[in-house]
């Protein structure tokens, strides 16, 4: 069966380097079983499952900053962190630089990607704007939204 998504993109198996960098750390058993997830445009991400249970693992692109959207694996662990326990993202589980590259693992979340009605998604995001402000976490920079950065990009 063709994959006829807008989202697919080349699937590809994780780095042995990878595999065992998060099996010295604990954190993956060297039997898990890695499956490639679409949806990425920047980074590898994979659904790794093992005698401990399901997660994400997501190994950050060493340059896959953009003008419009920063690539920040620091940034992203520590809003996982803040918004933690309130049922609007998955659960962190580590977050660091290890000998393979920037990783992120989180709780695996059941479920499809949205693709229609609005009520939940509003009531998600407003759910996450009333929250205050971590005071760790530091306003996103300005990026170049003028016509041509965006034309650029895109």
């Amino acid at each position: 069966m063709t994959d006829t998504r807008a989202d697919a993109v080349d699937l590809i198996d994780p780095p042995s380097a990878l595999q065992r960098d998060l099996s010295v750390a604990g954190l993956v058993s060297m039997n898990a079983v890695w499956t490639a997830l679409p949806g990425g445009r920047t980074n590898q991400v994979w659904r790794v499952e093992d005698e401990s249970g399901r997660r994400v693992v997501k190994l950050y692109a060493k340059s896959g900053g953009t003008p419009l959207f920063r690539n920040d694996p620091k940034a992203e662990a520590m809003v996982l962190e803040a918004i933690k326990g309130r049922n609007l993202a998955p659960e962190p589980i580590f977050s660091g630089d290890l000998p393979s590259g920037a990783v992120l693992v989180y709780a695996h979340q059941r479920g499809s990607p949205w693709r229609s009605g609005l009520a939940p998604v509003a009531h998600l995001l407003r759910s996450l704007h009333d929250l205050p402000l971590h005071a760790d976490l530091q306003p996103m920079p300005s990026a170049s939204d003028d016509a041509r950065s965006l034309m650029a990009q895109t």
